[in-house]
């Protein structure tokens, strides 16, 4: 399903339907498992996450705000559960003195914490993007995300090379300095 698909069936939902909310579990748990299984100590801690991530999110699919971001708020949530997790774990291992434990606890927290860095500049570099011309945008997606030689783009966008190459370091530039305006160093 699209986002904007997902969005429909939270509408759904949202409008006293819950029967849908089964099918969006089915839609969104294997990036959600992904997400989790990521930073999660144990199977266990996943499956507990996951199954806490739903039911949050159930009762409080009334707070969501349909613009394409399901997958992101729900991940927040469970982002949000499993550092809850990870502290408590944490706090357990120093009290039993179980040195393994909070070690793992720290590790998962850290590597959290630097992920959720990394989507903050993600989602910074996603609005810098959306503010470029639709034109310049698609050569950048076209040029870094489906990786296209220069030749190729020159002929899909009827330009020579040379011009598209001082074109993307324009852009860059452009998005480096839009980075830079919003606190990242680029």
């Amino acid at each position: 399903m699209s986002p904007d698909e997902i969005d429909g069936v939270v509408r759904r939902i949202q409008g006293g339907d819950r029967a849908p909310f089964g099918d969006l579990i089915v839609e969104i748990q294997r990036d959600l498992r992904i997400f989790v299984a990521a930073h999660a100590p144990s199977a266990d801690v996943v499956e507990e996450i996951m199954q806490a991530s739903f039911v949050t999110a159930f009762e409080s699919i009334a707070d969501y705000d349909p613009r394409g971001t399901f997958g992101p708020w729900l991940k927040g949530i469970a982002r949000n559960l499993l550092r809850r997790e990870l502290h408590e774990r944490r706090r357990q291992g120093r009290r039993s003195g179980d040195i393994l434990d909070r070690a793992v606890a720290d590790q998962c927290l850290i590597d959290l914490e630097e992920r959720e860095e990394s989507d903050g500049e993600m989602a910074k570099l996603r609005e810098c993007l959306a503010a470029l011309p639709s034109r310049q945008r698609e050569l950048i997606e076209r040029r870094y995300s489906q990786q296209l030689p220069l030749n190729v783009l020159a002929q899909q966008f009827k330009r020579n090379a040379a011009h598209l190459s001082v074109l993307l370091y324009r852009i860059r530039g452009i998005l480096r300095a839009c980075l830079e305006g919003k606190g990242l160093e680029a």
